[in-house]
């Protein structure tokens, strides 16, 4: 039998550019879906409706304020986004007839989903943080109330009972 004699160094040239292009391409998909951790119109219509639920559960205790009208009027701004790229969705090109044609259709359509996910993600922050503002707003004018009655809170009576009890005078 004929035995043909592979030099390492070969082995190592044939080995080495496709370790290389496995990793770059890896790397590639990675950033990929980091920089569009939105890439489908369900994923961009849950994040709505999320969003649309806080909004809702915030106007119930009275949250947003003044900021309530702005609020829905944003989110109905961006949920007639997600409709209008959910209507151009159905005009796509067949990828096997136009394949240049349905590469740039899919490109432009995931360049809106992310444009309409970031501003989702910014308006969520925005209620979010309305929200959150005007629970401790609440709870220091509570504390507040609570403190200008002249009502101790639990502990502060304990302690008072205790250095009464003993004779102590109090500070």
């Amino acid at each position: 039998m004929n035995k043909v004699a592979v030099s390492p160094t070969l082995e190592i040239r044939l080995f080495l550019p496709i370790c290389i292009a496995m990793v770059l391409l890896a790397s590639g998909i990675a950033l990929f879906r980091w920089r569009f951790p939105c890439r489908t119109v369900e994923v961009l219509e849950q994040e709505s409706k999320s969003i649309h639920t806080l909004i809702t559960s915030a106007w119930e205790e009275d949250l947003l304020g003044d900021l309530e009208s702005r609020f829905k009027q944003t989110w109905r701004k961006y949920r007639d986004e997600i409709e209008i790229i959910t209507l151009k969705g159905i005009g796509k090109p067949d990828s096997r007839v136009q394949p240049i044609a349905s590469i740039i259709f899919y490109w432009r359509q995931l360049r809106d989903i992310d444009a309409c996910y970031s501003a989702l993600r910014l308006l969520l922050a925005s209620v979010t943080l309305k929200i959150e503002t005007e629970k401790k707003k609440r709870r220091y004018l509570s504390l507040a109330e609570s403190y200008s009655s002249g009502a101790l809170p639990p502990n502060m009576e304990d302690r008072g009972r205790i250095i009464r009890s003993t004779g102590e005078s109090r500070s």
